[in-house]
């Protein structure tokens, strides 16, 4: 109809890491709760509401299991995702894949840097995708580190152009007597 969709018609990126996600039976007993909690985690469209469901998690259940903290997280990194212009994150392990939305590229510019700065985690760069290599427990963590620096790089002004004549002499006039 030519009209905005909402911030709920809009899908988030998927990101899909090997990471326990749940809401544990233990932690939440009652089925329709737990349910309840996964369409609120489901629904959650920015920050704050991440926090606000965290604080109701908290206050209804007591602290809860990392499982939760990792879905928590996993919201956020989503969101930190759309933001920055990642559509998705898939896991071929040991490798994951951040692919860019379409139109969006990592600056020509950055890729050497950040490939040489990477070379030792084995990170690839592209304009539309960046492959990692973890094999570490601390995978959703890193991951979202990564998303941090693509996101600093797509922030990244390009360089000035260069001036001048290739060759030419550029030395001020008065000194190359």
């Amino acid at each position: 109809k030519g009209e905005e969709p909402s911030k709920q018609d809009i899908p988030l990126p998927t990101v899909d890491l090997p990471v326990a996600a749940i809401i544990p039976e233990g932690y939440i007993p009652s089925e329709p709760q737990r349910i309840l909690m996964y369409k609120k985690l489901s629904a959650v469209r920015d920050r704050l509401d991440v926090s606000k469901l965290q604080e109701e998690f908290e206050d209804r259940f007591g602290d809860p299991p990392a499982p939760v903290w990792n879905a928590l997280s996993l919201i956020r990194l989503r969101l930190r995702c759309q933001e920055v212009g990642i559509e998705s994150i898939t896991t071929e392990s040991p490798r994951i894949t951040i692919q860019l939305k379409k139109g969006v590229k990592l600056p020509l510019h950055t890729i050497k840097p950040l490939t040489t700065a990477f070379k030792a985690q084995k990170h690839h760069f592209t304009t539309e995708q960046v492959v990692l290599t973890i094999q570490s427990s601390q995978i959703l963590r890193m991951t979202e580190e990564m998303v941090e620096v693509i996101d600093r790089a797509l922030k990244e002004p390009a360089p000035p152009p260069r001036t001048g004549v290739p060759g030419r002499d550029r030395r001020p006039l008065s000194s190359r007597r």
